[in-house]
């Protein structure tokens, strides 16, 4: 969640017994700043909440696509009925679609192990760090 009323904005992490949670309205998390932050939070975030109503989805998917890896938590997009294209993205290589298409209501939901999601983050990041990041020139 963004405290909009002061400056500088404050994100605020929840820490409850379903584990590490932010709230970010709708295009919020479209804010790379905002991203970055939420990655580098410690503890590290779990579960991101995206509440949305908007009919531009591409850029929420992409988003949320990358952030499920990027910042290694689960990503859930709630976007009003009417637009649709709900759907929950998970850090781990699980297939499994869920998301609600346009113009219909209904209930998705994913079971969340926090131990193994803490223990794989740590993995997860470790294989990042071993790879040579890739620095362009400018000149």
């Amino acid at each position: 969640m963004i405290d909009v009323s002061s400056f500088p904005r404050k994100t605020i992490i929840c820490n409850t017994e379903y584990g590490r949670i932010t709230i970010t309205i709708c295009r919020d998390f479209l804010d790379m700043d905002l991203r970055v932050e939420l990655k580098n939070f410690e503890p590290a975030i779990d579960i991101i909440l995206n509440p949305a109503f908007t009919p531009v989805t591409a850029d929420f998917n992409a988003t949320h696509f990358d952030a499920r890896r990027s910042i290694y938590a689960y990503c859930f997009f709630a976007n009003v009925a009417e637009f649709g294209d709900s759907i929950i993205y998970t850090p781990e290589k699980d297939h499994t679609e869920r998301k609600i298409p346009a113009k219909e209501e209904g209930l998705i939901y994913k079971d969340i192990d926090l131990f193994k999601l803490r223990s794989e983050r740590k993995k997860w990041e470790k294989e990042q760090k071993k790879e040579r990041q890739f620095i362009q020139s400018t000149r």
